[in-house]
């Protein structure tokens, strides 16, 4: 099994300056835990996973207008779509 068949399709993003408050509304419509946040020259500098949300938006209480810069994972790993599933659980350990 490869990434693309079970990655989120198309991928869901958002910029480092996209307040919370949308972030968060998207990744509910979406239906998904995780944004890739996209940095200058639309690369990939980190994201934001629900698991972001509850530790450093609700606990901190933090407002909806704050940037996504702020609370994200500021480093993610990313892999071509064709990669097998295996190889990306390894890269896990």
């Amino acid at each position: 099994m490869k990434v693309r068949d079970i990655m989120t399709k198309p991928p869901q993003t958002c910029r480092l300056e996209t307040p919370l408050g949308i972030a968060s509304r998207r990744m509910k419509e979406e239906d998904c835990g995780t944004l890739a946040v996209l940095a200058h020259h639309g690369r990939v500098g980190g994201i934001l996973t629900d698991r972001d949300l509850r530790t450093r938006v609700v606990a901190e209480r933090r407002s909806g207008d704050t940037p996504i810069r702020d609370v994200m994972t500021p480093r993610a790993e990313t892999v071509p779509a064709d990669t097998m599933v295996g190889e990306v659980l390894l890269r896990m350990l």
